[in-house]
């Protein structure tokens, strides 16, 4: 399967996210375990967005189900 790819924001939060010190981003991106380390951490970021995403829908569902009014 086929992940689309990350928009530059997502990367760059993920650059933040490491804490690579002394190291700007177009460096770390330069450096492949960096950019592997970077995008793989992107794709976490997005995994967890989307699981609390869809917890967020259950939740609404739940208490229109719940609602006796």
């Amino acid at each position: 399967m086929i992940a689309t790819p990350h928009t530059d924001d997502e990367l760059q939060r993920a650059w933040r996210a490491c804490r690579v010190i002394n190291l700007s981003y177009e460096q770390a991106m330069a450096t492949p375990a960096l950019a592997i380390a970077i995008h793989r951490l992107a794709d976490c970021e997005r995994r967890r967005q989307t699981r609390l995403a869809a917890g967020q829908q259950l939740d609404h569902k739940r208490a229109a189900a719940n609602d006796i009014d």
